[in-house]
């Protein structure tokens, strides 16, 4: 469930005056708040990106009168603790501050000032895919080295690495019905992180994150076609500051060819209508391949009959590894899909919305086309004192070939 939009909520977002506070809660490794540190923020910002493992990263200066038990391995700043950020906004009506979530982190910097002007602190916050990945934490001790076999199941292999973890009880692992296509074999210093990454990419729309609530996430990256917009232009345009489109054409490709195991060749093609009987031949014949998949869509306007054909040819490294004609096909769809869809980007700065998240959709009026379509939001960027933040948007469309 993501976070539920009430009228206070609402009422925040066009409040001209906004004192901005920030407001810690120390965990302990069972996500139990034993402490709190709240202050005025001095300054700060969050960045959360659908794109990368690490979802979520915040940096906070803020003023903390009570010097004393900052940090030592019995204070409240140390190895040990799990910290809950929350970004707070002062509700004019209620005189009440309305506190935001921005994630479960682990301190990975931090520094203190404290003299007869100035007691602040300083932090750097990373999620704990840090406590994965090897920047804390992560590796798997004890091993020269690491052999997955061919035929184990996928799910069962990520759930007993994620158990390699000990402090790691939270977690949700969707089940890919696949197993593993190939011998995986790994050398000394292997993080967890790596191993689980290794499996994601076997097969093409897998992610892997830790959620706002420190869940670590394993699923299928969401079509969002059943998803309701959670914002529309009503609560969007009113907000907004500048829009930006700056796309690069260079990344566009609408064809895509996979040289796999074995020399297996399969290609995808993206078109706007289903291809007649002629034109598949002359297809085979033009581009010397027989195994072509056709993705049709019809709004899409990277389509090779509106704007030609635009290929791409990968093979080699993991490419080279896929044993099938069908895996080859599969991969061939998803990459084609993410040269062309994901090139459909908006940038839109407009009021600070704290409760968004990425993977969201909203529906905005563009400044530069005049219409009203729907976006999905991949990454979020809030300086928090300035009361403005950054969206990258993708286009949506219904089409979700996967």
């Amino acid at each position: 469930m993501g976070y539920q939009i009430q009228q206070r909520d609402i009422e925040l977002l066009f409040q001209k005056e906004k004192d901005v506070y920030v407001k810690i809660e120390l965990l302990n490794n069972n996500f139990q708040t034993i402490d709190y540190m709240q202050g005025k923020l001095i300054d700060g910002s969050v960045t959360i990106d659908s794109n990368s493992d690490i979802r979520r990263q915040c940096n906070l200066t803020f003023t903390y009168k009570n010097k004393e038990r900052l940090v030592s391995e019995v204070n409240r700043i140390w190895f040990d603790k799990l910290i809950r950020a929350n970004i707070g906004y002062r509700h004019l009506r209620s005189r009440q501050i309305v506190f935001y979530p921005l994630g479960i982190f682990l301190f990975t910097t931090n520094s203190f000032t404290f003299d007869s002007v100035t007691r602040t602190v300083s932090c750097q916050l990373q999620d704990l895919m840090a406590n994965l990945n090897g920047m804390r934490n992560g590796l798997v001790v004890g091993a020269l080295k690491t052999t997955i076999p061919l035929g184990n199941d996928i799910r069962t292999v990520i759930v007993d690495s994620v158990k390699l973890v000990k402090w790691l009880t939270k977690y949700y692992i969707e089940d890919i019905c696949k197993t593993i296509p190939y011998d995986i074999k790994f050398s000394s210093k292997v993080t967890v992180y790596e191993i689980i990454k290794k499996l994601r990419d076997l097969y093409p729309c897998w992610e892997c994150f830790f959620d706002i609530d420190g869940t670590f996430i394993y699923r299928k990256i969401p079509s969002k076609i059943s998803d309701i917009v959670v914002l529309d232009e009503n609560i969007i345009n009113p907000l907004f500051i500048s829009e930006n489109r700056n796309n690069d054409l260079t990344k566009v490709k609408n064809y895509t060819e996979i040289y796999g195991k074995d020399n297996i060749h399969g290609a995808c093609m993206e078109l706007s209508k289903s291809p007649t009987t002629e034109e598949k031949t002359r297809y085979i014949t033009e581009l010397n391949c027989e195994n072509i998949r056709y993705t049709i869509n019809p709004n899409s306007p990277y389509c090779v009959d509106k704007i030609g054909l635009i290929p791409q040819q990968l093979s080699g490294g993991e490419f080279g590894k896929i044993p099938t004609l069908e895996l080859v096909l599969d991969r061939a769809e998803y990459e084609n899909w993410k040269s062309t869809r994901m090139q459909d980007i908006v940038t839109l700065n407009c009021i600070a919305i704290p409760f968004l998240e990425v993977n969201q959709k909203i529906q905005y009026t563009s400044r530069v086309t005049n219409k009203t379509e729907q976006y999905i939001i991949t990454k979020i960027d809030i300086p928090l004192l300035s009361g403005t933040m950054t969206m990258e948007l993708m286009k949506f469309y219904p089409l979700y070939p996967f």
